[in-house]
């Protein structure tokens, strides 16, 4: 909840531990995978996906920050669940694009929580809601 809040973890939270180089690239050649996958289920073969490296790349452009929250994202293994982990969305939902919507210029680094919360939405709704839930909560803290 915190996190959401102010974009800080909880300092009992064990987030941020050196993850080897090696670990780093599997990481990010798995989500390759996974969007890969997910996108030649959707449209079938002859589908035109990120690479792995255009991933790390994107990540360190957008120095690791979810782009609807700002929120710093942190490197995680991909079967952690953790919410503050580093996920990628596609801008344009899979189900309303086509069989480019797994380009670099489809895809967008995000916070896994507000993947989650995203689905279909668009950036300016999910932004809007994450608002409204940080107003909603500052208010009842007080």
């Amino acid at each position: 909840m915190e996190y959401l809040l102010t974009g800080n973890l909880p300092p009992d939270e064990d987030v941020v531990k050196h993850v080897p180089v090696t670990e780093v690239i599997s990481i990010f050649r798995k989500r390759t995978k996974q969007i890969y996958t997910r996108t030649t289920k959707r449209f079938g073969s002859n589908v035109s996906t990120v690479e792995y490296y255009q991933l790390m790349l994107l990540a360190n452009k957008s120095d690791m920050r979810c782009a609807v929250t700002g929120c710093k994202t942190y490197i995680a293994p991909p079967d952690s669940n953790r919410y503050w982990a580093l996920s990628y969305d596609h801008i344009i939902p899979l189900s309303k694009g086509n069989k480019s919507s797994s380009e670099l210029d489809n895809l967008q680094v995000v916070c896994s929580i507000i993947n989650c919360v995203k689905g279909n939405l668009s950036d300016k709704q999910v932004h809007d809601w994450w608002l409204r839930f940080k107003s909603a909560k500052s208010k009842k803290q007080y």
